[in-house]
């Protein structure tokens, strides 16, 4: 499994045993080295695991998404496996409003609404992440399982400071010291840092219910 932040991987709880889990710090290169790394080590599927921006406009913040099509910022398109997707979504016991659109991929954050508006009229996207498309580039190549699991954080309605970027740590944690500096050069994103608190946490609840719901390997089955 491929997460972006260590907060995504602590939703996993007692499931981290069963998989061998590694945290790309948000960054695509990253995630695309460590899926290497872990396909390398004949891990017999990859996931990518986390949250993601909504693009489409009727998904709230943590909506579910499970997706069918991975879209990479080149627009190739990889498929996720489709009989696993299918038991996560049995086992979750249909949560609520969940999705199974596509995701796409982008190197870079896509952080304003009239971005993810674009995106969305370009792609018809459920969702974007920085993650997913470099780790179904390499399952892809190496002929492995895909399971791509996003729940939605920061809607499409959701402006996301563009100093927000540079505060994440390869080890997937915030620095707290970016973050103070971004809010001193920029203390009027306080209220818009608030509300991406709250949504953030609606989307990492979805993911822990998820991961308890769904069984050893999210639904993997041999």
């Amino acid at each position: 499994m491929v997460t972006g932040l260590a907060r995504e991987a602590r939703c996993l709880g007692p499931q981290r045993g069963s998989l061998s889990v590694v945290c790309s710090g948000a960054r695509s290169e990253r995630a695309r080295a460590l899926a290497e790394a872990l396909a390398a080590d004949d891990c017999p599927a990859l996931i990518s695991f986390g949250l993601a921006g909504g693009l489409d406009p009727a998904l709230a913040s943590g909506t579910l998404v499970v997706a069918d099509r991975i879209v990479a910022p080149d627009g190739r398109s990889f498929v996720a496996d489709v009989a696993w997707r299918r038991r996560l979504l049995a086992a979750t016991g249909g949560e609520s409003g969940a999705c199974a659109g596509a995701v796409i991929g982008c190197d870079e954050a896509v952080g304003t609404p009239d971005e993810k508006a674009a995106l969305f009229a370009r792609t018809d996207a459920a969702a974007v992440d920085m993650e997913s498309h470099a780790v179904a580039e390499v399952a892809e190549r190496r002929s492995l399982p895909l399971l791509v699991v996003r729940a939605i954080a920061d809607p499409a309605d959701q402006r996301i400071p563009n100093w927000l970027a540079g505060v994440i740590g390869a080890d997937g944690r915030p620095r707290l010291t970016a973050v103070v500096f971004g809010l001193v050069a920029c203390p009027s994103d306080l209220a818009t840092l608030i509300r991406l608190g709250k949504d953030a946490r609606r989307g990492l609840r979805t993911l822990s219910r998820v991961a308890a719901r769904s069984g050893p390997g999210l639904a993997f089955a041999t």
